[in-house]
């Protein structure tokens, strides 16, 4: 099977989604947004992706490095995961797509030793910016539900969107 979408060298199955499945980044320029949006019948999945065992081999070591300090640090949370979030509902407001219902922010970071406590940690620093801050959808009572994963954890959760690392 071949994937749907291809984020790096990492391959999506989207196939059970019942709507489109967009890059906003490109037309929300020059905002941040999430790297996929992808419709299911449960509501609207924001998808971002962090692969630093995706890079090359000679910058492997320096981008994992590089992630763990950023997670540590809070640099991934309020440089790239929250500014991204924000931006996509922006984008999507803007464009008359305003989320209607439930919706997920799936968080995958392509790191095998993102332990199940790290991922725990990470979504509820993200879940708790969310949940004060906001956004929350003007037409129901839903604020967006974050989950951080590895691939691992990402298949376990979700065989239906299905990631694999592409050679």
């Amino acid at each position: 099977m071949s994937p749907e979408w291809i984020e790096g060298r990492l391959g999506f199955d989207f196939s059970c989604a019942t709507g489109a499945v967009a890059r906003p980044e490109t037309a929300a320029n020059p905002l941040k947004c999430v790297d996929v949006c992808a419709r299911y019948p449960d509501g609207l999945w924001l998808v971002e992706v962090k692969d630093p065992e995706g890079t090359s081999e000679q910058h492997r070591e320096g981008a994992v490095i590089g992630i763990w300090k950023e997670i540590q640090n809070d640099h991934l949370l309020k440089s790239h995961l929250l500014p991204r979030l924000y931006g996509t509902y922006a984008y999507l407001v803007e464009q008359g797509l305003e989320p209607r219902g439930c919706v997920r922010y799936g968080i995958l970071i392509g790191l095998t030793d993102l332990t199940a406590a790290d991922r725990a940690s990470l979504t509820d620093k993200v879940q708790r910016f969310v949940d004060r801050i906001g956004p929350k959808i003007r037409h129901s009572r839903h604020w967006p539900v974050v989950e951080v994963h590895n691939i691992a954890s990402w298949n376990a959760a979700h065989p239906e969107m299905l990631v694999t690392r592409l050679p």
